[in-house]
């Protein structure tokens, strides 16, 4: 890539001595130097002269968020896990993805070692609400909007026996998504589903353990799978669904709350996941009964495996045409 510079004009200009010829190309009349002479005025010059320069430029890694045409970069190191959490506004989605690259970096999850990532302001950008900086007494995340739905996050991680295991996360609007279990596709979803290894269904635990609002949540998430199965996916795809919030969950049957969420779906044979972004209220110096970090071991194991290879594309063979009679005889065929 080449730089463009802009080539400084120094004397344009005109000259107002009638008996002067430097309009024309001449020398002053009076002899002097052209910004020196009383009779010459520089112009404003409008139009920049772009010149261009040898000096190369390297584009240097931003470490925001990726669009799907920024992906290269990373799948051309190594094969990536593609992930795309659905859940409604407010389900969870980002602090999950969050919590998990905060689970891997720190070195809370034994099984995995963090190795880099390609957006690390990305993640840190959605992880600033919930840190110790921030200020906030209670942890939050920013939700996904609309403009910023669809993007990217990385997150390279190595396992036991050194493989290499790295996961994308697309991060999606909530919006979008309440759009999809209503039946409107938007192309962001539909592009990232055409890609996805793994598409968790994520269902707000507040919303669980809330017995009025429970009803409801479980019906959103099965319609919510029911439009899912309908779209066009790679077929190793695997849908699961992830329950967030788990320090509100104490005394829930959780596991009849996922017969209920999975029964008759696409999720019916698939994993569970139970995750807690944040301890659960205890007394003194009682261990809390649910900790922070609660089921991210058991979801990187299933959402970090190496996507499956895609079957062998073959494609469509036209044999030519066969001649006319009348071009049989004339080539002497029978």
């Amino acid at each position: 890539m080449t730089d463009v510079d802009v080539e400084a004009v120094i004397d344009e200009g005109s000259c107002s001595n009638p008996e002067c010829t430097v309009n024309h190309g001449g020398k002053c009349a009076l002899g002097k130097e052209l910004l020196d002479c009383k009779f010459y005025e520089l112009t404003v010059v409008d139009e920049l002269v772009r010149v261009e320069s040898d000096t190369k430029t390297i584009p240097l890694p931003a470490g925001e968020a990726l669009r799907a045409d920024e992906l290269e970069q990373i799948l051309a190191e190594h094969p990536a896990s593609m992930v795309v959490p659905l859940g409604l506004v407010k389900a969870g989605k980002t602090t999950l993805m969050c919590l998990i690259f905060d689970q891997v970096r720190t070195r809370r999850e034994p099984q995995w070692a963090f190795t880099k990532s390609k957006t690390i302001l990305g993640f840190a950008r959605r992880s600033y609400y919930a840190s110790y900086g921030s200020g906030r007494g209670s942890p939050t995340t920013p939700r996904t909007s609309r403009l910023t739905s669809g993007l990217h996050l990385h997150l390279g991680m190595r396992a036991r026996d050194d493989s290499e295991a790295p996961i994308v996360f697309v991060d999606l609007s909530g919006e979008h998504v309440a759009a999809l279990a209503d039946g409107k596709v938007d192309p962001v979803i539909a592009e990232a589903l055409k890609r996805a290894d793994h598409v968790p269904i994520i269902v707000n635990g507040r919303d669980i353990a809330n017995p009025d609002w429970r009803a409801r949540a479980i019906y959103e998430a099965r319609a919510l799978l029911g439009v899912v199965e309908k779209q066009p996916m790679p077929a190793h795809v695997s849908v699961s669904v992830i329950v967030t919030k788990g320090d509100l969950l104490v005394g829930v049957d959780v596991e009849k709350v996922f017969d209920d969420l999975t029964r008759g779906t696409i999720a019916e044979q698939s994993p569970r996941f139970l995750t807690a972004d944040r301890n659960s209220p205890a007394e003194d110096d009682a261990v809390p009964a649910v900790e922070r970090g609660l089921g991210v071991a058991q979801l990187l194991a299933h959402i970090a495996t190496s996507p499956a290879p895609r079957p062998d594309v073959t494609w469509p063979f036209t044999p030519p045409p066969a001649p006319s009679k009348m071009l049989g005889r004339a080539w002497g065929a029978k």
